[in-house]
């Protein structure tokens, strides 16, 4: 009976917690064997990445001010019911949000797995080809199934490979080519 209640408390979302905090692990300790200065970055998304993920895992235990940080009313995959206050009521009710679904072409996702994929994909395709050259795409590839107009896709794009770019420029971080592709020829 004990298991049986862990599983239905179990979520996709601690899924995923667990394997960012699993990665970010990794990540933060491989980045050792990088020289200092192009280890920084790695070595601080890593920890951020953890960080976070331990912050979202355990919100429930959090004191007050920090678990009001943390926690999001309304995520991007979530609608909230309007709040209706009754005269009487000096509290309000909040409404239990409704799961959205991204409705691609020809299938339909749940929001939290369509991330997962899509994050997936995007180191798959930045090992690939590079983290400079992956980014653009996966902001418009997420943004497309947000179902956002064609210019903030465009923008936001552009301006990810901009940032990108910037700790290419600035860092002289080798993001811009693959293991497969070697893309940075073109900068």
């Amino acid at each position: 009976m004990e298991l049986r209640s862990f599983k239905e408390r179990v979520t996709a979302e601690h899924g995923l917690l667990l394997l960012f905090i699993i990665v970010g692990t990794y990540m933060f300790v491989e980045s050792y064997s990088f020289p200092d200065r192009p280890a920084a970055f790695p070595r601080f998304t890593a920890a951020m990445t953890v960080l976070g993920a331990l912050a979202l895992l355990f919100r429930s235990y959090l004191p007050g001010p920090l678990k009001r940080l943390v926690t999001d009313s309304s995520g991007a995959f979530e609608d909230m019911a309007a709040d209706e206050e009754t005269p009487g009521d000096e509290q309000g009710s909040l409404a239990e949000p409704e799961t959205r679904y991204v409705d691609l072409k020809y299938v339909t996702v749940h929001g939290a797995l369509f991330v997962g994929i899509l994050t997936s994909l995007f180191v798959a395709l930045s090992y690939a080809i590079g983290m400079l050259w992956a980014s653009p795409i996966f902001i418009a590839a997420y943004l497309i199934g947000l179902r956002r107009p064609w210019y903030m896709i465009v923008l936001l794009s552009v301006l990810g490979f901009l940032m990108a770019y910037g700790f290419v420029a600035v860092l002289n971080i080798n993001i811009d080519s693959g293991a497969l592709v070697d893309l940075g020829s073109y900068l």
